[in-house]
């Protein structure tokens, strides 16, 4: 009797060290949700489930069971396994709707679910775009853009820039397109009218509809006259001149013509003086100007025209060349101006065993007038003589050497005439003299 009661007792545990093994290896997890979930949009929420114990075996599946409210049709959205934490973004949502969410956790014993959340997705918008100021505005052209900061909930399909010379300009009017998406855009207008006032917004379309952003103005540029500068005065003869200029901005419009005028009595020559016709376009030209008198004294400046009219640059001021004769050159000139040296000019020495013999007369009835500025030759020696009239037959006058000048000679021969001989001898040489050429009644 005492036999059989301990081994009841000895079965009794051992049936429940067996129950308790057995319950033991066939708990399921325990799972649970967080309430809120976190960054809803348009289409997509961050939610957030734990698996607080993965019960009696390892969690091989966690996740989300989501649909909406009031359907009974369920997405289930997998998140690994293990426990702990399972933070996940849900994607593809339906705009401005309540939807309920489940985690589950499952291992060996079965499936758990935690309790039931809810959220409602933002409803759908229209895009955000931003317009920005106009840039590289000139008489037809300008660059404008904007950004789309935000799709709205879909897809931005088109974007770019309306205007119109009225304020907030649509897409009914002048558009331009440039891509779709969100981001930084710009685009080129042309074809705009030179001195007029354009608003402009930036558009960006999705399926809730086109958006604008702010109305931005801005103004082309009016067109002007050309824009010349007027260059350096080079290769100054008698009767010529070279000026140069530079059309630096054709103000909008095609340049017909450039070039450069002058004149010996307006300071500021216009085409309605003496000019050159040298091209036409903006950039560099150059100009010969001819038929000046010698000795006198000009005023230059570059032109340039186009329909708007003619603009002019800087007027600049050069003396034409004066004549100038060497004793050495002999025989008879005839002139009214100009300059008289012996044969080293107007720097230099004369030269031994010279001798010469020139004539000026003026071709007209004025008479012939020589005025020395300068006189230097070898005393007792080098000699000038002067005649009044054209040949050495004539009166003379004197003769002249040292520092000896004859002044101011002129003639009072019927020819107006006067007729000049030089002689040096052998040995030094000095600076010979200058004279000034004029006319007298």
């Amino acid at each position: 009797m005492k036999i059989k009661t301990k081994l009841s007792y000895i079965f009794a545990i051992a049936t429940f060290a067996l129950c308790f093994a057995s319950c033991k290896k066939s708990t399921p997890p325990t799972v649970k949700i967080y309430d809120n979930a976190v960054s809803v949009s348009y289409n997509s929420a961050n939610v957030t489930g734990e698996v607080t114990d993965e019960g009696s075996s390892p969690v091989t599946d966690r996740g989300f069971i989501y649909g909406k409210q009031g359907e009974a049709r369920q997405d289930t959205m997998y998140c690994g396994n293990g426990g702990g934490e399972f933070p996940t973004r849900l994607t593809g949502l339906e705009p401005n709707t309540m939807y309920n969410c489940m985690a589950f956790a499952r291992n060996s014993t079965g499936m758990a679910f935690s309790g039931k959340a809810t959220f409602t997705t933002l409803p759908m918008a229209q895009s955000e775009v931003t317009t920005y100021d106009a840039t590289n505005v000139t008489h037809t052209h300008a660059t404008c853009g904007g950004n789309v900061i935000s799709d709205g909930g879909s897809e931005v399909t088109e974007r770019g820039v309306c205007w119109a010379t009225t304020p907030n300009p649509t897409t009914s009017g002048s558009h331009l397109a440039s891509g779709t998406g969100i981001g930084d855009f710009s685009v080129t207008l042309s074809g705009l009218t030179a001195n007029t006032t354009y608003h402009v917004r930036a558009y960006a379309v999705n399926e809730k509809g086109t958006a604008y952003g702010d109305d931005v103005t801005f103004r082309t540029v009016a067109y002007s006259i050309p824009t010349v500068v007027t260059g350096e005065i080079t290769n100054i003869t008698t009767t010529s001149a070279t000026c140069s200029g530079n059309v630096t901005s054709n103000g909008g419009l095609t340049v017909t013509a450039r070039g450069i005028c002058w004149s010996r009595t307006n300071q500021h020559p216009t085409i309605s003086d003496s000019h050159t016709t040298d091209g036409t376009g903006i950039g560099e030209f150059s100009s010969n100007i001819i038929g000046l008198t010698q000795n006198a004294t000009y005023y230059v400046c570059a032109y340039a025209t186009n329909s708007q009219g003619t603009g002019y640059g800087e007027s600049r001021q050069f003396t034409a060349a004066e004549l100038a004769y060497l004793i050495s050159q002999g025989g008879t000139v005839t002139t009214t101006s100009g300059k008289f040296y012996d044969s080293g000019g107007a720097s230099g020495n004369y030269s031994n065993n010279e001798s010469y013999v020139m004539t000026f007369k003026s071709g007209t009835s004025r008479k012939i007038r020589v005025t020395f500025t300068r006189f230097e030759t070898e005393d007792g020696y080098d000699k000038l003589k002067i005649y009044d009239g054209p040949t050495t037959s004539s009166t003379l006058l004197g003769t002249y050497q040292g520092f000896n000048s004859p002044g101011t000679v002129t003639s009072t021969n019927s020819s107006g005439a006067l007729t000049f001989v030089w002689y040096s001898d052998n040995s030094a040489t000095k600076a010979g003299w200058e004279a000034t050429i004029s006319t007298v009644p």
